[in-house]
């Protein structure tokens, strides 16, 4: 189920790289412009844009296509393989949402009511893609692990388990993540532009971070209190996924940058907060990975009560 499903993942965000996000038709001007994950531009204009937002499809149908072969390989009994299964789960997921977000809900935000938008087949892929991820993260996470003997302790009680060096910088980085998105989505990459126009004009993308945050501060919490095998899956999509939706940011704001070379006055460092953030996302990613086959450390047990000894 779990490498069929990611393979059919796959499949669509790569089919998905190919195909139009959105068409906008504005009815006073007549002007038609139209979006790809890899470009913009407008109907009968030959100077079109390039974007890098393809990125975004690219790398996660690769991570999953990777995870469906390891998977039916028979490696879905290494918690290790099946810690990347979820890694790649939650950069598809995290691209279907910045996806949803960026053109589906924040192009509705803004005062155009005098332009009418048609959604294409890359858009469709990632509504598609949101709840067959759901759907294989939440099995990826319930699965328990197989094939391990319960370590007892000296009075025959099976062992607690409690998080190692991995978990716990792994927890480190995605707290920081956190406090970096929430800090970076109060203004823009321009000095220029002020809290009100973020919030008031660009406050779904803002929301997307801000929801980034708080999903990243639980996967940290999770990495720092538990030790168990289903909580370094759920830290290894929560990190793919931040990833995902802040990549989605700062290469909006890149392209942004491209498109509006030589009218800015400089960046504001907000901008950098964001960079920070995905590095500190990216090497979650691994270092989750890393913690789910690293050998298990055990809370120090404690002696059992008398109570307990009578019985």
């Amino acid at each position: 189920m779990g490498a069929i499903a990611l393979g059919l993942i796959a499949l669509l965000l790569f089919v998905g790289s190919f195909l139009r996000l959105v068409t906008t038709h504005h009815g006073s001007s007549g002007y038609r412009g139209w979006a790809t994950p890899w470009g913009h531009g407008a109907d009968g204009n030959d100077s079109d844009f390039t974007s890098w937002f393809g990125v975004l499809f690219v790398v996660p149908a690769l991570l999953a296509a990777i995870a469906a072969l390891l998977l039916l390989l028979g490696g879905g009994a290494r918690p290790r393989i099946r810690a990347f299964a979820s890694l790649a789960t939650g950069s598809a997921l995290g691209t279907a949402i910045a996806v949803l977000v960026r053109f589906g809900i924040a192009p509705h935000t803004r005062y155009n009511h005098d332009v009418e938008y048609s959604y294409g087949g890359a858009f469709w892929v990632c509504a598609l893609i949101l709840p067959l991820a759901v759907l294989v993260f939440a099995t990826a996470v319930s699965e328990r692990t197989t094939g391990f003997t319960v370590a007892l302790d000296a009075y025959g009680r099976p062992q607690r388990e409690r998080a190692t060096g991995l978990d716990v910088t792994s927890g480190v980085l995605l707290v920081l993540y956190a406090l970096l998105a929430v800090g970076g989505s109060v203004v823009l990459v321009y000095r220029t532009v002020g809290v009100r126009f973020v919030m008031y004009d660009h406050y779904a993308e803002a929301a997307l971070l801000t929801s980034s945050a708080v999903a990243a501060f639980v996967g940290g919490l999770l990495m720092f209190l538990a030790g168990r095998a289903s909580a370094r899956r759920i830290g290894a999509a929560v990190s793919a996924l931040v990833f995902s939706a802040g990549a989605s940011v700062v290469l909006a704001d890149v392209d942004m940058i491209r498109a509006l070379e030589g009218f800015l006055e400089g960046l504001n460092f907000s901008f950098y907060m964001f960079l920070v953030a995905i590095l500190f996302a990216l090497i979650a990613m691994v270092l989750t990975v890393l913690a789910a086959g690293s050998a298990p450390r055990y809370r120090t047990p404690y002696p059992p009560t008398p109570a307990a000894i009578r019985r």
